[in-house]
């Protein structure tokens, strides 16, 4: 379902603007994951972490590996980190499908608050 600004009270062209802002950026990083999903055999930890430091997702304290918690407590994504190394597969995998999740529930967030506000 796609968010129309006609859906929208004129006094709401803010919310509409954040609201559409942050679902491009939602798509770009959904398109990012489709691009690391296509070379899956070569991703390094630092790709992944990008993508969750602009989810908002933040690291928690430690060394090895990094664990990444959520603002609303979602599912901590550990990212293990071994030098230089790529990922191993399925590790790459996990993650990535973490991340699709995450930018689901983040999608299906801001259609609620359209709806509540529209």
């Amino acid at each position: 379902m796609s968010l129309q600004p006609t859906q929208l009270d004129a006094d709401d062209d803010i919310v509409y603007d954040i609201i559409m802002s942050t679902r491009e950026e939602l798509q770009d990083l959904r398109e990012e994951v489709s691009r690391l999903k296509r070379r899956v055999a070569s991703i390094r930890p630092r790709e992944v972490e990008g993508l969750l430091d602009r989810l908002s997702i933040r690291r928690r304290g430690g060394r090895e590996p990094y664990v990444w918690n959520g603002p609303r407590g979602e599912r901590p994504i550990t990212v293990p980190r071994h030098g230089s190394r790529t990922l191993a597969e399925g590790t790459a995998r996990s993650i990535l499908a973490d991340i699709e999740d995450l930018i689901d529930e983040r999608e299906a967030d801001l259609e609620s608050e359209a709806q509540t506000d529209g």
